[in-house]
């Protein structure tokens, strides 16, 4: 399934190619050396003072398959339906801090969501797709990890290469077939000032 982003401008070949699909392939594993590459791209993300305030989990089908059990049992009715398929999941976890006023720190989060997409791109480059989840039951992962309370249960990133769509629902070739968009850069970019739109070539 071709799903280049068509863009107005020329971007990175990584960023164009990848995407989120709903079907991966449940029989086909992934290497440890994949996963240790994708890994270390997630690792060389930005971070603020290099503190990297992440954690990731790694559920593997074909080396840890009860972790890999625990993940699926977290799952919302939304994605349950398909991302049992997954044969690996990265579940990232952010560590929560506070400033000063006691107020949460937002850079964790900021600095985890760049250090997932690092390795989704990684993945793109490997021929392995990812499509990240929140939706979740944080409480299961908590329980079934026994994940200090300091940590937080942001994403799981469900990893596979391109599975079968003629072996799931329909629903899912429907959602996947549809033109990738993106709202247009006068709409999330402005120049100068609030709300102006930047003006494009």
């Amino acid at each position: 399934m071709e799903k280049t982003a068509n863009t107005k401008y020329k971007i990175n070949e990584l960023i164009a190619n990848r995407w989120s699909p709903h079907v991966l392939d449940s029989d086909q594993p992934i290497s440890k050396l994949h996963i240790l590459t994708m890994l270390e791209a997630a690792s060389w993300a930005p971070s603020s003072h290099n503190v990297q305030p992440y954690r990731i989990l790694v559920c593997d089908k074909y080396s840890n398959l009860n972790s890999h059990k625990k993940v699926i049992k977290s799952l919302d009715d939304i994605n349950d339906k398909w991302a049992w398929c997954a044969p690996l999941y990265f579940v990232f976890f952010v560590k929560k801090d506070y400033t000063s006023d006691g107020e949460l720190n937002l850079i964790p989060f900021y600095d985890t969501g760049a250090a997932a997409e690092h390795l989704c791109l990684q993945a793109i480059e490997l021929g392995i797709y990812t499509r990240q989840m929140e939706g979740f039951y944080k409480d299961v992962i908590r329980q079934e990890f026994n994940v200090p309370e300091d940590w937080m249960p942001i994403s799981i990133i469900a990893t596979g290469y391109l599975g079968d769509y003629d072996k799931m629902d329909k629903i899912f070739s429907d959602k996947d077939n549809k033109p990738r968009t993106r709202k247009p850069l006068s709409e999330i970019a402005y120049e100068g000032t609030w709300d102006n739109p930047i003006s494009t070539l």
